[in-house]
């Protein structure tokens, strides 16, 4: 249970949480890979 919480909010707190070098670190690998629509 405790993991099925933190898989759903996981991106939630990288996305819209007060990180922003997590975030960038997060979106940069996202865009290096060859997945960039998954951000869309």
């Amino acid at each position: 249970m405790v993991f099925l919480f933190t898989v759903v909010t996981s991106p939630f707190v990288v996305l819209f949480g007060p990180f922003n070098n997590v975030k960038r670190a997060v979106i940069g690998a996202i865009l290096q890979s060859r997945h960039p629509h998954y951000i869309t």
